[in-house]
């Protein structure tokens, strides 16, 4: 699509194989894409199936910025269809100027691609972390290299951009496919201030809170082994699991924080947010994500842009960020090296008022709404 063509105002679809707060990370910068293609002036629809399974939607908490569409959905994990949305998407899809599909891996989103090309709609693709050397490496190998040779190769390769959040993920997903570097562009997710954001607060009791999904890839074992580190050394310290993730994985994680001494002084909150999420930040001494590969760490763009200091892993892909800006610390993931590195940022009263004051301000420079609006626009726009 040509500056030439461009419609008086841009009709972009949002597709994403899940809707629910359980998915993570992909759920809400969808939504926060969505917003910022809102800001630029773009008619935005979001379009995903929900499965009783799955819980409450990460969508729930959208103002009227775009229209949602939401489907009824049939199975589990990444196998995944929605024949309704399907039936939908092949009626509507020639009223979008672009398709915006998010994630690979699913037949949610192999599908609408197939629907794009047949129709000729131009779609963008977001791997979400999918083309990383960790997802090919971790979990379903074989099933998932079969699955990118059959189906998502003709996904990737047909798509007008394939769009990441980093370089490094683009980097990473250029050894798996060979990708036309024009049509490679990185734009990362925008923050969305909280509507309810508090004025920082952290008293001397500030916890330390982890607010992601609970996954085994978060690592929040070594987490857990850490703070019996940190409690013998600071023994009102509180640590506040904020985040939800299938019942068995929650429980097990209980079950290892009371073999290791320290369940009272851990507090699993469930999912958060609104209200809670804002007053959580707003009295954190810092927040912390030791994972073991994060595509991008939306939980770390909340922190920062809410003034607190973080503690993460190198393999978050913001931890760039976090150097570059002096706005927390990045550690490997060992238990003693990260109880270390909590112990230090917690009794860091400079750090705390830097961040509080930097944080903020470096988010709204790299990562503005408006910002990411228009490197969104310029995206869609450069379609020929």
């Amino acid at each position: 699509m040509t500056r030439q063509m461009r419609p008086n105002r841009l009709r972009v679809l949002h597709t994403l194989p899940s809707a629910a707060v359980s998915y993570g990370g992909p759920t809400y910068s969808a939504k926060a894409f969505a917003d910022a293609g809102a800001a630029a002036g773009e008619d935005v629809t979001i379009a995903a199936p929900v499965f009783a399974h799955e819980g409450p939607l990460g969508l729930h908490e959208r103002d009227d910025s775009f229209t949602l569409r939401l489907f009824p959905g049939q199975g589990r994990g990444a196998f995944v269809a929605s024949r309704a949305m399907w039936m939908w998407l092949r009626r509507e899809v020639r009223t979008f100027d672009v398709v915006h599909i998010h994630t690979l891996l699913n037949p949610v989103s192999a599908v609408t691609a197939w629907i794009c090309r047949r129709a000729g709609v131009p779609y963008v693709v977001r791997p979400c972390g999918m083309l990383s050397r960790y997802s090919y490496e971790h979990r379903r190998r074989l099933l998932k290299r079969a699955y990118f040779t059959l189906v998502d190769r003709g996904v990737v390769t047909g798509a007008a951009a394939v769009q990441f959040t980093t370089d490094v993920e683009a980097n990473e997903a250029r050894e798996r496919v060979a990708l036309d570097p024009s049509r490679v562009v990185v734009v990362p997710p925008p923050y969305v201030p909280n509507a309810l954001r508090l004025p920082r607060a952290p008293g001397t009791d500030a916890p330390v809170v982890f607010l992601a999904r609970l996954n085994p890839v978060k690592g929040l074992e070594t987490l857990l082994a850490a703070w019996r580190e940190v409690v013998a050394r600071r023994p009102a310290a509180r640590l506040v699991i904020a985040g939800d993730g299938e019942a068995a994985y929650v429980e097990s994680l209980r079950v290892l924080a009371e073999q290791l001494g320290i369940a009272s002084r851990v507090e699993f909150a469930g999912f958060v947010s609104g209200a809670r999420k804002a007053e959580l930040l707003a009295g954190a001494a810092l927040v912390v994500l030791p994972s073991k590969h994060e595509n991008f760490g939306v939980a770390v763009l909340e922190a920062i842009g809410a003034g607190v200091p973080v503690i993460v892993s190198p393999e978050v892909q913001l931890s760039s960020f976090v150097r570059r800006h002096a706005l927390g610390v990045v550690v490997e993931r060992e238990p003693a090296k990260l109880a270390a590195a909590i112990v230090q940022v917690i009794g860091d009263d400079a750090l705390q008022a830097r961040c509080a004051v930097a944080g903020p301000a470096a988010v709204e420079s790299s990562f503005s709404v408006d910002r990411i609006g228009r490197a969104l626009e310029e995206m869609y726009l450069s379609f020929g």
